[in-house]
């Protein structure tokens, strides 16, 4: 940690603060759009099509930049 303090210029102090506030405000902003979409009766009466939806909004990032990668070769 202290070489990202040093690399930033930064006392590891205010690095600290940062990351504990930014840790926090990732927390409460997944939680609270948990909360608020979880009782939307859409999502709760097809939430295995939320969580299938939520995977593949992750993977096919990953996917693109493996064709991508194929395709520079």
């Amino acid at each position: 940690m202290q070489y990202i303090c040093n690399l930033c210029n930064s006392m590891h102090g205010k690095f600290i603060s940062y990351n504990f506030v930014g840790g926090l405000a990732w927390v409460m902003i997944f939680l609270m759009s948990g909360f608020f979409f979880g009782n939307i009766p859409f999502v709760k009466d097809n939430f295995r099509y939320v969580a299938v939806g939520i995977i593949l909004v992750s993977v096919v990032p990953m996917g693109w930049e493996m064709r991508k990668g194929k395709d520079n070769r």
